[in-house]
C-alpha cells in the first residue's frame, strides 16, 4: 500500500478544524431562528441541494450524501467535499402597508472525507462537520403600555453543529445500509430588552441567556437498487433518525435598569442550571430512476414531529414538519469515453458537464398564530468535472472524476398574512467534490 493517504490526513484534520471555527459564524439572519434550536440547516450536500433536496436514494462512485450513510457501500474513490453558500433577499412585513428590510449573509457549510476500505465487499466510512441549526435574529419592536411607550430588542445568536462519523457496507448485490454516528455541540445566545425611553417612574428590564448543549444523535439508512434494462436502473432509499436527549447548561440573568442604564435589581441570576433539550425523531424515503452517468429524476420525501421537542421543559409550540422534493440531473455525454482524444474533452466540456434542476415544498416545524409557516424553492445548478487518470501498478490506468457544484435555490418562506414575515431569498453555492484513490495494492512479479 502507498502511505500517501498518510500524508493527507492531517491536512484534511486542519481543514475540519478551520470548519468549526467558521460555524461559529451565524449562518442565518431570520426572524424565524427565534424559536427553539433555530433555523433547521438543510443537512444535505450541494449535489443533493441543487435537485430539489433530492439525497435519499443518491449513490456514486464518486460520491455519497451524508442524509443517507447506505450511499457509502457504493463508494470506489475516496471523496473529499467542501461546500460554501451565500444569501440574498429580503424580509417583508405588513399586508396592506408592506415594508421591506434587505438581507445577506455567506457562511461555509460542510466539510466531509468518504474513504472506501474495501471495493469488492461494499465496505466504506465518512468524517465531516456540518452546522445543524442556526440563531441569527435581531428583532426591535414599539408598543403601548399604561400610556407609556416601550421598545422591545430581541437578539439571538450561535447555533448546533454536527461532527460525524459514518459507516456503509453492501449486504448483497442489490441491498446496503449504513448509520452515521453524530455529536451535536453548540451554543444559542439570546438577549431580551424591553426599554421605556425617558421614564423617571418607570425601570426598563433585560433578559440575557446563554445555553450550551451536547449530546450523540444516531442515523440509520437503506438502499435498495435493481439494474433494469438499456442501462437504466432505479434504487430506493430509506432513512431513519433517532430522537436524542442533549445535555443542556443554561446560565440566564434577568435584571431592572433606569433611564440612564444603571442596573436596580437582579430578579434572575442562574448561574448554571441543568436540563435537556429534547430533539424528535426523523423518517424520509426517496426514489430515483435513470442512468447514473447520463439522466436521473429523483422524489423524496421527509417528517419530523417537532410537537415532540423541549428545551427544559418548554416547547413554544413547535409541528410536524413535512418537505415533499423533486429533481433532477442531465448530463449530455458519458464522460470521456476512451475513443476520445483530449483535444475533444476540452471542446466538448459542457457536453461532460452535469446540469441540475429540482424544486421542493416544506410544511416548517413553526406554528406562528395559529399558521404554519410554509417555504417553497426552486433549485438549478451546473457540475463541472475535472478529469485525471491515474496509473496503477501493473500499467492499467484509472479515471478520477472530481466536479465542482455551483448554482442557486430560490426560496420564498413565510407570508405577510396574520402579522407574520415573508422571506424571499436566493442562495448561491459553491461546493467542491474531489475525487481521488488513495489505498492501491501493489503487484509484485
Amino acid at each position: 500500500m502507498t502511505n500517501k493517504p498518510l500524508r493527507r490526513i492531517p491536512l484534511f484534520l486542519c481543514i475540519v478544524f478551520a470548519g468549526m471555527i467558521s460555524q461559529a459564524q451565524n449562518a442565518t439572519k431570520s426572524p424565524y431562528s427565534i424559536y427553539g434550536i433555530g433555523d433547521l440547516v438543510y443537512g444535505g450536500f450541494v449535489q443533493n441541494a441543487l435537485t430539489g433536496r433530492t439525497d435519499r436514494s443518491f449513490k456514486q462512485e464518486n460520491s455519497f450524501t451524508y442524509i443517507n450513510p447506505a450511499s457509502l457501500a457504493f463508494l470506489k474513490r475516496t471523496s473529499f467535499q467542501l461546500g460554501a453558500r451565500m444569501d440574498l433577499g429580503k424580509f417583508t412585513t405588513g399586508d396592506s402597508a408592506k415594508t421591506e428590510t434587505s438581507f445577506n449573509n455567506s457562511t461555509f457549510s460542510y466539510f466531509s472525507l468518504g474513504i472506501p476500505l474495501s471495493e469488492k465487499k461494499g465496505i466504506a466510512f465518512s468524517l465531516g462537520i456540518m452546522p445543524h441549526s442556526s440563531k441569527g435574529y435581531n428583532i426591535t419592536s414599539t408598543g403601548i403600555f399604561d400610556s407609556v411607550k416601550y421598545v422591545n430588542d430581541f437578539g439571538g445568536s450561535g447555533g448546533i453543529n454536527k461532527v460525524f462519523a459514518g459507516f456503509g457496507m453492501l449486504i448483497n448485490k442489490h441491498i446496503a445500509v449504513g448509520t452515521n454516528f453524530n455529536f451535536l455541540f453548540g451554543n444559542l445566545a439570546e438577549t431580551k430588552f424591553r426599554i421605556y425611553p425617558n421614564q423617571i417612574d418607570k425601570f426598563s428590564y433585560s433578559d440575557e441567556s446563554s445555553t450550551y448543549a451536547k449530546g450523540v444523535q444516531i442515523d440509520f439508512g437503506l438502499q435498495y437498487t435493481e439494474n433494469l434494462r438499456k442501462g437504466f436502473e432505479h434504487t430506493l432509499g430509506i432513512t431513519a433518525q433517532l430522537g436524542n436527549s442533549l445535555n443542556a447548561r443554561r446560565r440566564q440573568i434577568i435584571r431592572t435598569f433606569n433611564m440612564n442604564g444603571v442596573y436596580i435589581d437582579t430578579i434572575v441570576n442562574d448561574k448554571d442550571k441543568a436540563g435537556n433539550i429534547e430533539l424528535p425523531m426523523s423518517y424520509g424515503i426517496g426514489y430515483s430512476i435513470g442512468k447514473p452517468e447520463q439522466l436521473m429524476f429523483s422524489l423524496d420525501y421527509f417528517t419530523q414531529d417537532w410537537a415532540k421537542y423541549s428545551a427544559f421543559g418548554e416547547n413554544p409550540g413547535l409541528t410536524q414538519l413535512s418537505r415533499y422534493s423533486a429533481g433532477l440531473y442531465y448530463q449530455p455525454d458519458a464522460l470521456f469515453e476512451k475513443s476520445s482524444s483530449k483535444r475533444d474533452h476540452f471542446k466538448n466540456y459542457f457536453r461532460y458537464t452535469r446540469y441540475t434542476a429540482g424544486a421542493y415544498y416544506e410544511n416548517t416545524h413553526l406554528m406562528i398564530k395559529g399558521t404554519q409557516v410554509t417555504e417553497f424553492g426552486i433549485t438549478f445548478g451546473m457540475q463541472l468535472p475535472y478529469v485525471r487518470q491515474i496509473k496503477l501498478p501493473g500499467g492499467d490506468q484509472m479515471t478520477l472524476v472530481s466536479r465542482i457544484n455551483i448554482g442557486a435555490d430560490y426560496a420564498k418562506r413565510g407570508t405577510t398574512k396574520n402579522g407574520l414575515i415573508q422571506e424571499d431569498y436566493l442562495r448561491i453555492y459553491l461546493a467542491f467534490n474531489f475525487s481521488d484513490k488513495w489505498f492501491i495494492k501493489r503487484k509484485y512479479q
